[in-house]
């Protein structure tokens, strides 16, 4: 499979520098990448369990089919035979501290403190059979760390998967919010749906999640690149009838930005390409596959 042309025309160039240093108006939320790695994890219930019909809101916090949790598993949909441990990443940057068998309904969890624009943000890893932090102590955390192994302790049911919830500002049952801002049962979720404008990651579906690893990747291969803008992080699934394009910009030395582009293809996942405009020749570097 041949790499998308840069020859795909003017329209190419022009559209990359109409979007060069573009951001979505809802930047500022976006700060966390998924909770897992493993490509075969998948979403085993959403905000709300699967029971249609069902009014869930702070007027009505204990019903019980509000979930008001994301629950993931490795293995097949609704197969709980099927379902193995993975292995839990830290969402973001913060405080956390592992607290086993820390309470009667999450059993072995970790509790993560994330400060993000002067809003506290708490995330919640349940049910893990264990994890590599000291217990009962806080420690600085790393976007991408491992913190735990997905398990069944607690009120889980004998189900092994990752019960993750996300709370802004306090730790009440009130403010706990959906990450995707869907807030619906399973099937509205991604791969099948997309997420809401008030989403809290920085690349919501798997296919989003693998285009930043390698764009993260691609930057790690050149000294210039400092760091990354995760808010500016987008996408345009509709570019080429056989091309999704993404992109993500950097902090590059000398002050400057500098945006990355991925390109995935829609005929088969792993064709994969990324591309830049070097700020020091002035010329595109060319598509590059990514691995």
């Amino acid at each position: 499979m041949k790499a998308p042309k840069t020859q795909h025309g003017v329209f190419l160039l022009l559209m990359m520098t109409g979007l060069l240093l573009t951001a979505p108006a809802h930047a500022l939320a976006k700060f966390m990448t998924l909770p897992f790695t493993d490509p075969d994890v998948h979403i085993q219930q959403g905000w709300l369990y699967d029971s249609p019909g069902v009014l869930c809101g702070p007027s009505n916090p204990d019903y019980p089919y509000c979930h008001y949790a994301i629950d993931y598993i490795k293995g097949t949909v609704d197969s709980p035979a099927t379902w193995l441990p993975f292995t839990v990443v830290a969402v973001a940057d913060g405080q956390a501290q592992y607290r086993p068998n820390g309470s009667q309904t999450w059993g072995n969890y970790v509790i993560t403190k994330h400060m993000v624009g002067g809003v506290m943000y708490y995330t919640i890893n349940a049910h893990l059979a264990t994890s590599p932090l000291p217990p009962n102590q806080w420690v600085g955390i790393t976007r991408g760390d491992p913190i735990g192994t997905a398990g069944k302790s607690g009120l889980a049911n004998g189900l092994l998967h990752l019960h993750f919830e996300v709370y802004k500002d306090q730790l009440l049952k009130t403010n706990r919010v959906d990450p995707y801002d869907i807030y619906k049962t399973k099937a509205a979720y991604p791969p099948h749906g997309n997420c809401g404008p008030g989403a809290l990651w920085v690349a919501c579906s798997a296919r989003d999640q693998q285009a930043l690893q390698d764009i993260e990747n691609r930057a790690q291969r050149d000294a210039r690149f400092l760091s990354a803008i995760p808010e500016t992080f987008g996408q345009q699934l509709d570019w080429d009838p056989s091309w999704e394009l993404r992109w993500l910009d950097f902090h590059v030395t000398g002050g400057r930005l500098v945006r990355i582009w991925h390109a995935t293809s829609k005929v088969n996942a792993a064709w994969r390409y990324t591309l830049f405009f070097d700020p020091d020749t002035h010329t595109w570097n060319g598509w590059t596959q990514a691995f």
